[in-house]
């Protein structure tokens, strides 16, 4: 070769390295694969006048660039591609965004969305109670004992943890329109930069952990959005709770659509309980905004006492089913026919969601079933049939408060059924936490977790 020719191969070769080195980074934990470096090699060529080497060569210089770098081969049988594993793409290169944009249809711009957590220096105090959630997430430290704990679990989790924290900053700070671009970016891309393949979710145990991760995530944000006060209660805050509640099973269902069928269903099951969630919390919490400005009113309270004690209150407990009497009739007396007689003694709409909430509780527990949702199924039914008795005496007897004793009932009946949500979801997590750390050995090793509860919330 002759001197002229080694002048300018030493150029090109200075010059590609210099390339590699503005646009990618050593990463642990993190791949990507070798047919796309070398496309982006092929760019870079034809942009800047260079004849391109082979794949080969260029494999070369990588390695002369980035010493620690090792190849593996990841993927399903017959669609396997050669990665270069430890190796990433820096998020400052334009071959970041390109390959966000053109695989993954993602909407605005990415680095955006990396900031987010970083945009945020003064968060509000619902942010940090979803931090406080959010802290619990499992780490290596909680499978310490446990044989269980590989480094791909361990690189899932932390993403994941990242990427629960994007969602949360963004729902929190009511911008809802990012969730969609969040999800994509971590189910179609970020997944498949990991080091594991797709059989690593095919392990019950991946299943376990992202259902325990995915209850303490929706713990967060409903913690972190849910008004403390009447006062919160916004028409911005309920358009957010109502795009959230109609829209995110979409938007989770669209992310992952190529993940494993397992995966997908455990995911979707759990996201319909939160949704659900916040649809009955978008029913509810225009109930009591309009109870709280009729507990204000003290001559009005007086005059539906009045209204309610002209009924005849021993007709309505003899009209709730059989099972329910007599056991029941003392418990249901106690926990709705005597709070709504004293109904003039609660000006304050906190002191009376905090009572109703004390009785919901003790109510529930009297149920006798065998399981925790035949108990609650049970709860709610005779709780709607004695409303319903209730309101069908107000109307027969055509009393003058009765809109406002609608607005009421409706209001207790709401709350009601989300008390009997929250037991079943509380009793469902704990059965997953059971089996996830029976599974590691470590079931005598996690501290209890504070639920979102939802006697918390000061009406």
């Amino acid at each position: 070769m002759s001197e002229r020719s080694l002048f300018f191969k030493s150029k090109a070769t200075e010059k590609t390295m210099k390339w590699l080195e503005a646009n990618y980074e050593l990463c642990e934990g993190v791949c990507l694969p070798r047919c796309l470096l070398y496309s982006h090699y092929l760019e870079f060529c034809r942009t800047s006048e260079m004849n391109p080497i082979s794949a080969a060569a260029f494999g070369k210089i990588i390695r002369r660039r980035f010493h620690d770098i090792t190849t593996r081969r990841l993927g399903t049988r017959g669609q396997s591609k050669y990665h270069y594993f430890g190796l990433s793409i820096k998020k400052s290169s334009s071959y970041y965004h390109e390959f966000l944009q053109r695989y993954h249809h993602l909407k605005g711009k990415p680095n955006r969305i990396n900031s987010l957590r970083r945009r945020a220096r003064t968060e509000p105090r619902s942010m940090n109670i979803a931090r406080k959630v959010l802290a619990n997430f499992p780490r290596r430290e909680t499978f310490s004992k446990s044989d269980i704990m590989n480094q791909d679990l361990e690189n899932f989790l932390y993403k994941y943890k990242i990427h629960c924290d994007d969602l949360t900053v963004s729902i929190v700070h009511n911008r809802v329109d990012e969730v969609p671009s969040l999800l994509n970016r971590f189910w179609l891309f970020e997944i498949h930069l990991l080091i594991f393949d797709r059989t690593f979710f095919d392990s019950t145990f991946t299943i376990k952990v992202i259902n325990f991760c995915d209850s303490l995530f929706y713990d967060a944000i409903l913690s972190a959005i849910i008004p403390l006060n009447v006062k919160d209660i916004t028409p911005s805050c309920l358009e957010m709770m109502k795009i959230l509640g109609n829209e995110y099973d979409n938007w989770l269902h669209t992310a992952l659509i190529e993940m494993p069928l397992d995966i997908l269903e455990h995911k979707i099951k759990g996201s319909q309980i939160f949704t659900r969630t916040l649809k009955r919390y978008c029913t509810l919490l225009p109930l009591v905004k309009n109870c709280a400005s009729l507990l204000n009113q003290v001559e009005l309270l007086t005059v539906m006492v009045s209204d309610l004690k002209t009924l005849d209150l021993d007709l309505v407990m003899d009209d709730l089913p059989l099972e329910a009497a007599p056991k029941l009739n003392h418990c249901l007396r106690e926990c709705f026919i005597d709070l709504l007689l004293d109904i003039d003694h609660y000006t304050d709409i906190s002191k009376f969601f905090a009572t109703l909430s004390n009785n919901l509780a003790h109510f529930i527990t009297k149920c006798k079933a065998s399981c925790v949702i035949s108990k609650s199924t049970r709860f709610i039914l005779i709780v709607n049939r004695l409303i319903v008795c209730l309101g069908r005496e107000l109307t027969l007897n055509n009393v003058t408060t009765m809109s406002h004793w609608i607005t009421l009932l409706s209001a207790i009946r709401e709350y009601s059924l989300l008390v009997a949500e929250d037991t079943i979801r509380k009793d469902a997590f704990t059965f997953n936490k059971i089996l996830l750390f029976q599974v590691a050995e470590q079931c005598n090793d996690l501290p209890e977790l504070d639920f979102c509860s939802f006697d918390n919330y000061c009406y």
